[in-house]
C-alpha cells in the first residue's frame, strides 16, 4: 500500500471521527487535504456523505462532486454506482 493511499484512508477516518465526536480539526491540517484523492477513497468505501458532512462541519464548502454524492447516498448508491 502506498503512502498516499494510507494518508487518504487516515484522512477519511479522521474526518469521520471529527464529525461523530463534534471536534473541529486544525485549519492547517484541513488545508493539506488532497480533496480529489480523498473523494475517490471515500467513494470506494461508501463514506462520501459522512465525510462531506465532516468537511462542512469543519468549515469547508465541498465542491459539486461531494454535494452530489451526499445527495445521492439516500438512493443507496454512490456516484461510482456501488451499493452502499
Amino acid at each position: 500500500m502506498t503512502d498516499n493511499i494510507k494518508k487518504n484512508g487516515y484522512d477519511m477516518l479522521r474526518l469521520c471521527k471529527s464529525v461523530l465526536l463534534r471536534t473541529k480539526l486544525k485549519p492547517d491540517y484541513l488545508d493539506r487535504l488532497n480533496m480529489n484523492a480523498l473523494f475517490k477513497m471515500c467513494e470506494g468505501h461508501c463514506l462520501t456523505s459522512i465525510v462531506c458532512t465532516a468537511l462542512e462541519f469543519n468549515g469547508i464548502t465541498p465542491d459539486i462532486n461531494w454535494t452530489e454524492a451526499k445527495a445521492n447516498t439516500s438512493s443507496g448508491r454512490n456516484s461510482a454506482g456501488n451499493n452502499c
